[in-house]
């Protein structure tokens, strides 16, 4: 929009548009205009966009071409979630993560294209669009479009071991280990998991080896599968009896390593906790070995870890 005036003085358009002037009067044409236009030109007695003069020798005709001015609004898209992808436009502007803010004319219709990459998935539109389907602005306004990106979930094994002469429990936050119970679970890809060891009565905690050191507290960041062992170690020097029958037809000699046992003149011993005793055997004239029975089977060797009572029967039996 805009004003045209004349001189002399007539026309005052778009108010008056029209006025009668002399023959031969020269008549000089002002265009104004108004905010948020622009003059384009003018057209029919005048051309250009210069001063128009006419000199009325007929009756005659101007056109005056006012143009708004172009506006514009700013649309932006943002990229949010734990995958990664792109967002492109159309009318072109946008090229998210490279581009993400254009300018558009105010009643463009823009439509964004959502593509994830390899490994993500595009989980939906949020802001000025919504869902999962296409998305498209009408830009009346300023808009802001947020595109979310989803990766899927990386797990990695967190196990813990329980060693030494004592005892204990090892508990987990977040919740997923209770050792002895559960010794290992899977935890998301990032996860800081703090272990804490609670030896039981008659023990104490010796230290972590692993993943983690010292006597300290336990934090393991889950970037890969991880393994801690926590060691108790007993406070008192706890025993346990070991105790060995033999049966059968026939004779034989049971000892230990280390000494304690002789049977069947000795035929019990106590050994502390966690002791490893091996016993050996020997056949009495006329008589062979059939076989052990309780902590040990078989006809090997009989090795037994004294973390409690232990009772094994010899067998021997007479030769025929």
């Amino acid at each position: 929009t805009g004003t045209v005036s004349s001189s002399p003085a007539g026309i005052s358009c778009p108010s008056t548009c029209s006025a009668n002037y002399n023959s031969g009067t020269l008549v000089a044409l002002t265009a104004t205009p108004t905010q948020g236009s622009t003059f384009a030109g003018w057209s029919g007695a005048c051309t250009g966009t210069g001063s128009c003069s006419v000199t009325m020798s007929q009756a005659r005709a101007v056109t005056a071409t006012f143009t708004a001015a172009v506006v514009q609004f700013a649309l932006t898209v943002s990229e949010a979630g734990t995958g990664t992808g792109t967002v492109s436009s159309a009318p072109a502007g946008i090229s998210c993560p490279s581009t993400c803010s254009a300018n558009y004319n105010s009643g463009t219709l823009v439509a964004l294209t959502a593509t994830p990459t390899s490994g993500s998935t595009f989980a939906g539109w949020t802001g000025a669009c919504s869902g999962t389907g296409s998305c498209s602005v009408t830009m009346s306004q300023a808009r802001a479009v947020t595109a979310t990106f989803t990766a899927p979930v990386v797990q990695f094994a967190l196990t813990v071991s329980e060693a030494g002469t004592g005892t204990g429990t090892v508990s987990s936050s977040p919740a997923g280990i209770s050792c002895p119970s559960i010794c290992s679970a899977n935890y998301n890809s990032g996860t800081i998991v703090a272990l804490t060891a609670t030896p039981t009565q008659g023990a104490t905690f010796a230290g972590w080896t692993g993943a983690c050191s010292g006597t300290g507290s336990c934090s393991v960041t889950m970037s890969q599968a991880r393994a801690v062992t926590a060691t108790f170690n007993t406070t008192t020097a706890v025993q346990f009896a070991l105790t060995v029958t033999e049966v059968g037809t026939g004779t034989g000699f049971v000892s230990s390593i280390p000494a304690g046992l002789i049977c069947p003149y000795n035929c019990s011993a106590k050994f502390p906790s966690g002791t490893v005793v091996t016993l050996t055997l020997t056949p009495g004239l006329g008589g062979t070995f059939a076989g052990w029975s309780g902590a040990c089977t078989g006809m090997g060797s009989c090795t037994v870890t004294m973390k409690e009572a232990r009772a094994v029967t010899a067998t021997f039996t007479k030769r025929q």
